[in-house]
């Protein structure tokens, strides 16, 4: 018999548990913590999206963001009189198609072989992901290099901090989601704030030393 079942986030833990399932335990990603980019909020610019293109979720999230969300981040600049807000795309194996959403704010950049370079320039990431499940690799990636995430509830899932779902929206909520990359975008005091909570999630919920304390109280109970 199986006396334990690990499981990524206390988002699945809950939903086994409200289905009777016990002896559940939640061990993270495990990722490499590296040092937090340096670059300053006044020296950064633009948004990210970065992902794998085999994976149909990102080629969804590319579409939606540019054909719908995007439109609504520059209705909601320039209704409020600001600077456009650059987006870039990058990730592997990208479709060809992709490069017809190349626009005067939109650079679509294919693979990326310096994450830590491009996480360096920009000021926020994007996840706008209509449909998946579990903890999101690009949103621990972002939390490590210490850029904040823009996203939808379904890219949060698993993610449990106050401060980091602040940028959080549904996805039927476009101009709420426009709304949160504006404001990470321009208001620095957000940035600054959402940016510390990015890398104390990250060194807490990921590194191997937060997880090893995890797997040894499992291990001791």
């Amino acid at each position: 018999d199986v006396s334990t079942t690990i499981v990524l986030s206390e988002a699945e833990k809950q939903m086994l548990e409200d289905r009777g399932v016990n002896g559940l335990i939640t061990i993270p990603l495990i990722r490499e913590i590296k040092r937090p980019t340096e670059a300053p909020f006044a020296r950064r610019h633009g948004a990210l999206f970065i992902g794998g293109y085999p994976h149909t979720p990102n080629i969804d999230a590319v579409k939606w963001l540019v054909d719908d969300i995007w439109p609504a981040v520059r209705k909601l600049t320039k209704e409020r009189g600001l600077a456009s807000v650059p987006l870039h795309i990058y990730g592997s194996r990208m479709p060809d198609s992709f490069r017809n959403f190349a626009a005067e704010d939109i650079h679509v950049h294919g693979f990326a072989p310096d994450l830590r370079e491009i996480y360096n320039s920009v000021r926020l990431s994007v996840a706008p992901l209509r449909f998946g499940a579990g903890l999101k690799g690009k949103l621990a990636t972002s939390f490590i290099y210490g850029v904040p995430v823009v996203g939808t509830d379904i890219a949060f899932e698993g993610v449990n901090n106050a401060t980091l779902l602040e940028g959080s929206s549904s996805p039927d909520k476009v101009d709420m989601i426009a709304a949160h990359i504006v404001e990470t975008h321009f208001m620095q005091e957000k940035w600054q704030r959402i940016r510390a909570a990015s890398i104390d999630h990250a060194n807490d919920q990921y590194s191997t030393g937060g997880v090893t304390k995890r797997i040894i109280k499992a291990l001791e109970g």
